[in-house]
């Protein structure tokens, strides 16, 4: 979804998104010879057809440029690091500790009792 990946941006409701068409072939590779008569006919006629045969399509969101999500990946990659006391990666792999927590545990664990705000300018007028 960032403005440097494939795909013309396409405006939906004055929001931003790319259109995005994954895993799909333009042809099927067959040789003809599965041993199924009604096998082979149907794959020899997508075949033809040039159908895609499957994959997904659809919109996403437009994330905005690269650069952006590259330093929210850095800054998540050095917090997960302070997290664990890593200084490296090879340290973090040996240092992270992975767990489950319960749906409950999870939402507990989020803010709660205040309002969330995720967009400062909209809050503060700037």
């Amino acid at each position: 979804g960032t403005i440097e990946s494939a795909g013309e941006v396409t405006e939906i409701n004055g929001k931003q998104f790319k259109h995005y068409a994954g895993s799909k072939y333009t042809s099927v590779e067959h040789d003809g010879c599965s041993g199924l008569p009604d096998l082979d006919g149907f794959l020899d006629s997508i075949e033809e057809k040039n159908h895609r045969v499957e994959g997904v399509s659809g919109y996403i969101p437009c994330t905005g440029p690269v650069k952006a999500l590259l330093l929210q990946i850095k800054r998540s990659l050095g917090a997960s690091l302070a997290f664990t006391g890593a200084a490296t990666l090879p340290q973090f792999q040996t240092a992270a500790r992975l767990i489950q927590v319960s749906p409950s545990a999870f939402h507990e664990g989020r803010a709660h009792s205040i309002a969330v705000i995720t967009h400062q300018n909209q809050f503060f007028g700037r």
